[in-house]
């Protein structure tokens, strides 16, 4: 009798004590299920990366110059009003074009200041080094008059760019400065010179 009980105690003993199948060790804290530690909405916000929203210079622009008068003597005599700018920088170009003309229609004279090939950026061009230009022509309208700097007469300038920046993403630029220039000529010879002979480059929009 005290055999079989002391087999008995034996076999509760091997089979008692046991976890339920269902039991801590096989719970939902181990699979993944439960909540997360710092899940993907925890890492940055919109926004971080920012906007490019490209230069902004526009509260940097010198004020519009214009209307201006420039007195014309020489071959030809007359107050010519500039008031209407227009510039081209085509991206990724060397070539510069400043345009001044009369939105009144008062005259047709078109006054252009360029670099073709030369221009860097901001900075001081010459005819001699950079091959700057300046002439004075009449558009259509006009008896045809035309000037234009020719060094082998003597006739020099300055092309002063003193800000220029282009903005690929809006496929425009702005720029402004002067230019100076000590007389032209015509395919005659004959000699004009501009009273002031210093010119604003402007523009607040360039193409």
């Amino acid at each position: 009798m005290r055999l079989i009980s002391l087999a008995l105690c034996l076999v509760l003993a091997c089979n008692g004590g046991t976890t339920d199948d269902t039991g801590t060790e096989e719970g939902t804290g181990g699979d993944g299920t439960g909540p997360g530690e710092g899940g993907e909405n925890g890492e940055g916000g919109p926004g971080d990366e920012g906007t490019d929203t490209g230069p902004t210079n526009d509260s940097d622009i010198p004020d519009d110059p214009s209307p201006f008068t420039l007195t014309v003597s020489g071959a030809y005599n007359g107050d010519l009003v500039f008031d209407s700018p227009s510039c081209t920088w085509p991206y990724g170009s060397a070539n510069f074009r400043v345009f001044w003309r009369n939105s009144s229609g008062d005259h047709v004279f078109v006054l252009v200041a360029e670099l073709l090939g030369s221009f860097e950026g901001a900075g001081t061009y010459n005819e001699t080094d950079h091959g700057a230009r300046v002439k004075l022509q009449e558009e259509a309208g006009g008896s045809g008059s035309y000037y234009a700097l020719d060094a082998d007469q003597g006739d020099t300038t300055a092309i002063t760019v003193d800000y220029a920046e282009y903005d690929d993403l809006k496929d425009a630029g702005v720029a402004w400065g002067e230019f100076t220039v000590s007389g032209m000529h015509d395919s005659s010879g004959g000699q004009i010179q501009l009273s002031p002979n210093t010119v604003p480059i402007w523009c607040p929009t360039v193409n």
